[in-house]
Parts: C-alpha cells; sequence; structure tokens
C-alpha cells in the first residue's frame, strides 16, 4: 500500500508540475506581450498571478524550474 500511495503521488505531482509549468510559461508569454503594450494595469494584474503560480510551484517543487527554463527568468521588470 504504502508503494502505491507513493506512486499515486508522484503521478499527481508530475501532473500539477505540467499544469503550472505551462500556465507559467503562457503567463509570461502575455505578460511580455503587456509589457510591449505598456498597459501598467494589466501587467500588475499579470504579475500577481504569475507571483501566486510561482509560489504554488514551490510548493509543489523547487526543481520544477528543470523542467520549465522559462520560470527561471526574472519575473519582476
Amino acid at each position: 500500500y504504502i508503494s502505491l500511495t507513493f506512486a499515486l503521488k508522484q503521478l499527481i505531482h508530475k501532473i500539477y508540475q505540467n499544469i503550472f509549468c505551462k500556465i507559467s510559461c503562457i503567463l509570461k508569454t502575455y505578460i511580455l506581450f503587456f509589457k510591449f503594450l505598456q498597459d501598467k494595469f494589466i501587467n500588475t494584474i499579470l504579475l500577481k498571478i504569475i507571483n501566486i503560480n510561482i509560489l504554488l510551484i514551490k510548493f509543489f517543487n523547487d526543481k520544477i524550474s528543470q523542467n520549465c527554463p522559462i520560470l527561471t527568468f526574472p519575473f519582476y521588470y
């Protein structure tokens, strides 16, 4: 039972890792786009969303940045 629980946790972890990675990469693309447009209001909202997302990722695993290089980019401008 222990190994089954462990395997299930690993699977869930991988799924979350994938989802958060994709969300962050998409949000990063949008934040660069909005920065280009100099839209401070949307930019601020997106930065907050990204920061919350980063905290969630750190909560799950610090190693996620190895799987999603874009996460290692600076998030504050």
